[in-house]
């Protein structure tokens, strides 16, 4: 119910399910997993390769250079692949909602309600 009043009619819901619908189709989710999976492996050949380099002094600053190295596996690997497979499934949802009978430019106010619903 928290999600109506944003979606407001029945375009608006096939909007959203139609994006989920998307996301399942394309099998994001073991992509997710998948990709996070490479992230830990990556981040843990990390730190082996660190600690064996790092010596004396400089070990006191191994923990913060694992954080950067998992900062950026985030930033640059786990984020933009998340941001790719959301507009992959905007694209498919749009062609699913337009199979089922629904206008596909009802997402631009869905989307638009969206982002002022969440904005604060």
């Amino acid at each position: 119910t928290g999600l109506l009043p944003i979606t407001r009619t029945e375009a608006g819901l096939a909007v959203v399910i139609a994006h989920e619908v998307a996301h399942a189709l394309a099998r994001h989710g073991a992509e997710r997993m998948s990709d996070q999976m490479v992230a830990s492996v990556g981040t843990a050949a990390a730190a082996v390769a660190l600690s064996a380099t790092v010596s004396g002094r400089s070990r006191t600053y191994l923990p913060a250079m694992m954080a950067a190295v998992g900062a950026g596996a985030t930033v640059g690997y786990i984020l933009p692949m998340s941001r790719a497979q959301e507009s992959e499934a905007d694209r498919i949802g749009l062609v699913l909602m337009a199979m089922a009978g629904y206008d596909p430019r009802e997402a631009v106010g869905l989307w638009e309600r969206m982002r002022a619903a969440s904005s604060g």
